[in-house]
């Protein structure tokens, strides 16, 4: 008698846990569904947008010849990526850092300075700046 009562308590317990972790399972793979739609439309509306922006936003740049070599940073500037503030800044110079001038060119009616600087670990240490912030 006492086997039995064990048993119907042992299959009793298993049946709870296996009928809670069910439910936890299918309400696991409802989320999962909605957020794979989720994320299907989100990637679209990416694509799309990032198309439509490629479209509208052309960038001319025309280079220059520039007869300096070397400056010094005036103020705290940004360092950009390319010659415009619609790209990501690659990280702050620091007032009074010495830098080669590479190249430069015009954007949009603003001259800008490709510029290089030492640095120990040769990360992020060339991009574009605006000539407003260099001193030649």
């Amino acid at each position: 008698m006492f086997v039995f009562i064990l048993f119907l308590i042992i299959v009793g317990t298993a049946a709870y846990f296996i009928l809670t972790y069910s439910k936890k399972i299918e309400e696991q793979k409802r989320k999962i569904m909605v957020l794979a739609r989720q994320n299907k439309k989100l990637k679209s509306e990416i694509k799309y947008k990032s198309q439509s922006y490629i479209e509208e936003q052309k960038l001319i740049v025309k280079y220059i010849y520039s007869d300096v070599s070397s400056g010094v940073v005036n103020c705290n500037a940004e360092l950009y990526a390319a010659p415009t503030e619609e790209i990501f800044s690659l990280g702050k110079v620091m007032n009074g850092l010495s830098v080669e001038i590479l190249d430069s060119c015009i954007v949009n009616n603003e001259k800008w300075y490709e510029i290089r600087f030492h640095s120990n670990q040769n990360i992020n240490n060339k991009g574009w700046m605006k000539t407003e912030h260099i001193t030649v």
